[in-house]
């Protein structure tokens, strides 16, 4: 094939048997001159009229200034750029054959899923541009690189979860076929909203069928508190008696307004905040109560003090004020009263 890496496929042979991948390593784009088979025979005139034209002959314009940009950067090893360019050359002419050369880049990318996928739709759209030679060659090259990746089916717990492996977004479960992942260590994930994040790290050899499974957890926006009190404490949350102590149970995230109370001990409050996830414990041991009169007697009863106080100083102020009594002439004795006749002794 005309400008593309067949030319490396296919000296020698035994390297498309065998490990072709080591050819294609130390490889560069083809020129755009055209293969030519060694030791066959002469073509006809009308096989050689029936052959497409090079794929430098076909290009034009920016398609065939991005086309050998992209042999240059190939050559100098810089594969990504190069991917890059054969992709916009491919995007404005719309040649398969340019996918041979992308699918290149990404071998040398180690990017094995993503070459096979390229070298298929290398062969779904190539049509007649492609030769049963071509053909051939991009069979052999998939069936080695088949060795490279792992066939990876993957359950999902919950149907319409993003699927992603190693970053990169694969699909929506439940997945209708089976991931071609590379060898190595791959990270497989999933999530969708209102659930936690379900993640997995797998080691993969390669050229193996391999079955996982990620369950997602729905996600609950709450924490658990935990009350440690003397046993009969009445246990209040957000103004709402929840039992006695000790007492534990879930609450949603958020602050919260705690409160402790016993019959003769003097109350406990404090505001309490739960992150999701967390269990708060609060120790907590109630005081007795301070005794005092209560404040309606005191004050009635310095009134009545006070009331009291002042009526004893105006009988002491008027007694102090009155005259000494005139004494008389009866001798002290005990002197009866009583009631004779209406008379008075």
């Amino acid at each position: 094939m005309a400008a593309s890496l067949r030319p490396v496929l296919r000296e020698p042979r035994a390297l498309v048997q065998g490990l072709l991948l080591l050819a294609l390593a130390a490889s560069a784009p083809a020129s755009a001159a055209p293969p030519v088979p060694a030791k066959k025979p002469a073509a006809t005139k009308a096989a050689k009229s029936a052959a497409p034209k090079p794929l430098a002959d076909t290009l034009s314009g920016m398609a065939r200034a991005e086309y050998e940009a992209g042999r240059i950067l190939y050559g100098d090893r810089d594969f990504e750029n190069a991917s890059i360019k054969f992709q916009h050359a491919y995007d404005l002419a719309k040649d398969a054959r340019l996918l041979w050369n992308i699918a290149a880049c990404e071998k040398n990318l180690r990017r094995y899923t993503r070459m096979l996928a390229t070298v298929d739709r290398y062969l779904a759209e190539g049509g007649a541009l492609l030769t049963d030679s071509d053909r051939s060659d991009a069979g052999e090259l998939v069936k080695t690189v088949r060795m490279l990746v792992s066939q990876v089916t993957l359950e999902v717990g919950e149907s319409g979860a993003e699927v992603l492996v190693d970053d990169e977004k694969v699909g929506l479960s439940p997945l209708n076929k089976p991931l071609l992942v590379d060898a190595g260590t791959r990270v497989f994930q999933a999530k969708k909203d209102g659930f936690l994040m379900a993640k997995r790290s797998e080691t993969l050899t390669g050229g193996t069928e391999v079955k996982l499974r990620l369950d997602l957890v729905k996600e609950v926006h709450e924490g658990r508190l935990v009350v440690e009190c003397a046993p009969k404490d009445a246990v209040l949350v957000d103004g709402k008696t929840v039992g006695v102590g000790p007492w534990q149970g879930a609450l949603p995230s958020g602050g919260h307004q705690l409160r402790v109370t016993a019959q003769g001990m003097s109350a406990y409050q404090s505001e309490i905040v739960l992150r999701d996830g967390e269990t708060r414990r609060v120790s907590i041991a109630l005081e007795p109560a301070k005794s005092s009169l209560p404040l309606g007697w005191l004050i009635g009863g310095a009134g009545v003090l006070v009331a009291g106080g002042v009526a004893t100083a105006v009988v002491l102020a008027t007694r102090s004020s009155a005259p000494d009594p005139v004494r008389g002439t009866i001798a002290p004795a005990v002197l009866t009263l009583g009631f004779d006749r209406g008379a008075v002794r």
